[in-house]
């Protein structure tokens, strides 16, 4: 247990870990690659240890709409490596969760296999969806940037580093997240690109 705690605090200060930054991906990749794209509402978190006792997040998420693969059932639960049992902690470099409440458009690699982090490039595959002031849903990334499009996109650019958005998307430069797709419009673009 001693063996394994120093293990990961080693790993959470070295260089491998800062150098553990995520890859660029594209909306097309994405759309391609995942197995399931989805809707959804974040109904639950719960922190609990794995069969490794490695400690794990479970989100669970009331699927809304399905815009790509299929699910059993209107839940589905994702894990994520890592958060806090009582005094035990366990942080990835770059891991951003789903929170409780949050909606969005999720883009999971896959369902059946237990990964770091189940969505395809990480915040790159999470888009959260919130109101504007004249109540309309719309499409921000997962840091909070106006989604004001979606197009494809040709060529590759191996190695580039993710600044949280999918290649593709096409951002707002304000804050202002009246400029942002709503939601309807974004699933629409989705399918019509697969």
């Amino acid at each position: 247990m001693y063996c394994r705690t120093m293990l990961l605090a080693v790993f959470a200060f070295s260089p491998v870990a800062r150098a553990t930054s995520v890859i660029e991906v594209s909306l097309d990749q994405m759309l391609q690659h995942s197995a399931l794209v989805f809707e959804g509402q974040v109904t639950r978190v719960q922190v609990r240890e794995n069969s490794r006792r490695d400690i794990q997040t479970l989100v669970t998420f009331e699927i809304i709409d399905v815009i790509k693969g299929e699910v059993k059932g209107k839940t589905i639960t994702l894990g994520f490596l890592g958060g806090q049992i009582a005094d035990r902690k366990l942080s990835v470099v770059e891991m951003q969760m789903p929170e409780l409440n949050e909606r969005g458009i999720y883009f999971v690699e896959s369902p059946a296999r237990n990964q770091v982090h189940p969505l395809y490039g990480w915040s790159q595959g999470h888009l959260r969806i919130e109101q504007d002031t004249a109540g309309t849903e719309r499409v921000l990334t997962r840091s909070g940037r106006p989604v004001r499009g979606a197009e494809h996109t040709s060529g590759t650019h191996p190695g580039r580093l993710s600044n949280g958005a999918a290649r593709g998307l096409i951002l707002g430069d304000s804050t202002d997240i009246s400029t942002a797709l709503d939601r309807q419009g974004f699933k629409q673009r989705l399918r019509a690109m697969r």
